[in-house]
Formats: structure tokens, C-alpha cells, sequence
């Protein structure tokens, strides 16, 4: 018997994987909602107050420098993602297996 949307929203936010259980943000989302208000409030009221008069920041060498390091972290999960054999699985759904900890996996995730 299919369950009905209301039964597979409550079966999603009340079973949650257990292996990012003590992850920051994680258990509540009302910390994320929290963050998302102050970070706005920053960008539309603060941050525009606080720059009134002065002039902009040259951030030309730093943005260089973080493109470059994105490229290369980008890269470095890509390569680990293909030795992990994320591109030879198959594509159908298949069940997740919540005791797994690979720990370039789980190093992936945490840190990227």
C-alpha cells in the first residue's frame, strides 16, 4: 500500500540518518532558518550601512587565489568520488546502507 504525502513527509523528517545525527544544523531546522535571517540582514542592512563611505576593497588577487583553490579542491573530489566508484555503480535507485563509513566518503561530506 503507497503511503500518502503528509505519511512520507513525516517517515522523512522522523527518521533521519543516523550517521550525521551530531552534525551541526542537523538537528533542527531552525537553526539554519536563524542563520539565513542574519546573514540577510547583514547583506541588506549592515553591510551596506558600514560601506556607506569608504571605498570598495580591492579583492582582485584573493578572488584569484580562491578561484584556483576551488578548481583544485573540485578536482580532488571528483578524483576521489571516481575512485570511491560513484561513476561505475549502476544508476537505478539501490538501498543505502546507513552502517557505511568510508573515511574518504565521510571526509567528502563533512568537509566539502
Amino acid at each position: 500500500m503507497a503511503l500518502s504525502f503528509k505519511d512520507e513527509v513525516l517517515l522523512f523528517f522522523n527518521s533521519p540518518d543516523p550517521r550525521v545525527a551530531t552534525w551541526p544544523l542537523m538537528d533542527s531546522p531552525m537553526k539554519t532558518v536563524a542563520l539565513v535571517i542574519a546573514y540577510l540582514i547583514f547583506v541588506k542592512i549592515l553591510g551596506p550601512a558600514l560601506m556607506k563611505n569608504r571605498k570598495p576593497f580591492d579583492l582582485r588577487l584573493p578572488m584569484i587565489v580562491y578561484n584556483f583553490s576551488q578548481v583544485a579542491v573540485s578536482s580532488w573530489i571528483f578524483l576521489n568520488l571516481r575512485l570511491l566508484g560513484w561513476f561505475t555503480k549502476s544508476v537505478a535507485c539501490e538501498a543505502i546502507d546507513f552502517q557505511q563509513r568510508d573515511a574518504v566518503g565521510m571526509f567528502i561530506i563533512i568537509f566539502c
